[in-house]
């Protein structure tokens, strides 16, 4: 068996493992689709953060066992060998930096709607960071989130801005209409739009003094939605170690921006 056909078994095996942290009943019998459906039920987030977490321990002990970590150059042809429907298609490098691009049409997964899919973009982020040794993957675009088309990119510098995808020139000016209101409530805080992941605009408040409180965080969210109602928002600021009350998908993107997982 050759390194990728072992990369192939071992990370079916994992996710699986993952799986069945959640479902723990289930046998060999139950198919990896059944066991996926089961446990997204029972408790997505834990799902989500289990395939991170036993991708990434796998990516790092098949670096170790096989002496290789793969470049950036390498993963096209070594993801296409895992037997993953959300690692094919085309593939393109980026224009601005090292990085590559992943656009397909969708899949089965992105069809049975985001739970599916966010599990499979965890899982991948976690392989990806733990056979490069530092490589991330964010995903800007995809069905099962309701975009028409999925779009993965793979990205070396950690505060690359291509961690999120562009945000629509309809949305650009009324987004900075928001912010010049901002400013002019308190002149020491700012508004950065970091872009857009599957939907979700990300933002981010910074301050200098003592500006940026929740009074002014709250008026950037009341600001932004209303001049883009229905509009979905996620505060993208860097968050405190001790701050328990973190969300699962802000976990995730903390992630993506090249913290630590915290699971």
């Amino acid at each position: 068996m050759d390194a990728l056909a072992d990369l192939e078994a071992r990370w079916r095996h994992a996710r699986r493992a993952a799986l069945r942290t959640v479902v723990h009943e289930a046998d060999g019998s139950v198919t990896e689709e059944d066991l996926l459906r089961e446990a997204l039920r029972r408790d997505a987030a834990t799902t989500r953060a289990r395939a991170f977490d036993n991708s990434l321990r796998l990516g790092h002990g098949f670096t170790r066992f096989h002496g290789k970590t793969y470049a950036l150059s390498e993963l096209p042809a070594a993801l296409s060998r895992l037997g993953v429907a959300c690692l094919q298609g085309t593939w393109r490098a980026a224009e601005t930096e090292p990085a590559l691009v992943l656009e397909r049409d969708g899949c089965a997964y992105g069809a049975a709607g985001p739970g599916p899919c966010s599990y499979w973009r965890d899982a991948i982020d976690g392989l990806v960071l733990g056979i490069t040794g530092g490589i991330r993957c964010a995903r800007h675009e995809s069905q099962g989130h309701g975009d028409a088309r999925c779009v993965d990119v793979a990205y070396v510098r950690p505060e690359s801005p291509l961690r999120f995808g562009p945000i629509p020139e309809e949305q650009r000016m009324a987004l900075e209409g928001a912010r010049r209101r901002v400013r002019l409530f308190d002149s020491s805080v700012d508004v950065v739009f970091h872009g857009v992941l599957e939907g979700v605009l990300h933002y981010e408040v910074k301050a200098t003094g003592c500006g940026g409180n929740l009074a002014v965080a709250s008026m950037v969210e009341r600001e932004i939605r209303r001049r883009l109602p229905g509009i979905a928002l996620q505060d993208a600021a860097p968050r405190s170690p001790f701050d328990t009350e973190l969300k699962p998908e802000e976990d995730r993107q903390r992630g993506a921006s090249g913290a630590t997982h915290v699971p």
